[in-house]
């Protein structure tokens, strides 16, 4: 999914996104201190900071949805989804 690695890319340059991996139980919030230029290879996208990264598998991305939510009371959030099977959160950004 072109549109998906094109979104990440541009995510990525912005030090001020937060990195949400999952949507299920468990999920890893990570801010992008020292965030370097996504790298693609072989179908995944590996995106890295100073002290994480992942592996996204784009061919596995289904879906994306540019979202408003409240969080902490008043306070909205805007983020972008990525979704695979079934609609299961796999990053938001």
């Amino acid at each position: 999914m072109e549109i998906a690695l094109e979104l990440i890319q541009q995510l990525a340059k912005d030090e001020r996104v937060m990195w949400v991996v999952g949507g299920g139980n468990v999920v890893s919030e990570n801010n992008s201190k020292g965030i370097k230029e996504p790298e693609y290879s072989e179908g995944y996208l590996t995106v890295e900071a100073d002290n994480w990264h992942f592996h996204v598998p784009l061919d596995k991305v289904t879906g994306i949805q540019f979202v408003e939510a409240e969080s902490h009371g008043d306070l909205l959030s805007y983020y972008v989804r990525f979704s695979g099977d079934n609609e299961e959160t796999m990053l938001r950004g």
